[in-house]
C-alpha cells in the first residue's frame, strides 16, 4: 500500500501545483479590468479628519480624556 502512495505523492503534487497556478491565472485574467473611469465613478465614503476646527468641545477628538 504505501510503495502505491509514495509512487503517486510525486505526480499528485505537479498536478495540485499545476490546478492550483492555472486557477490563479484564470482567475486574474477573466476578472474585470479595473480603469480610471471605474474608480472615479464610484462613490466613496471618506471619514472627516479628527482634528477638525470647531471640535474642540466635542468628545471623539484628538483631546485627552479627564
Amino acid at each position: 500500500m504505501w510503495d502505491v502512495v509514495s509512487a503517486l505523492t510525486p505526480p499528485l503534487v505537479v498536478a495540485a501545483t499545476f490546478g492550483f497556478l492555472l486557477f490563479k491565472l484564470l482567475r486574474g485574467e477573466m476578472a474585470p479590468k479595473r480603469t480610471a473611469d471605474l474608480r472615479e465613478s464610484t462613490p466613496r465614503a471618506v471619514a472627516p479628519p479628527d482634528d477638525t476646527p470647531g471640535d474642540e468641545g466635542k468628545s471623539g477628538g484628538n483631546t485627552p480624556a479627564e
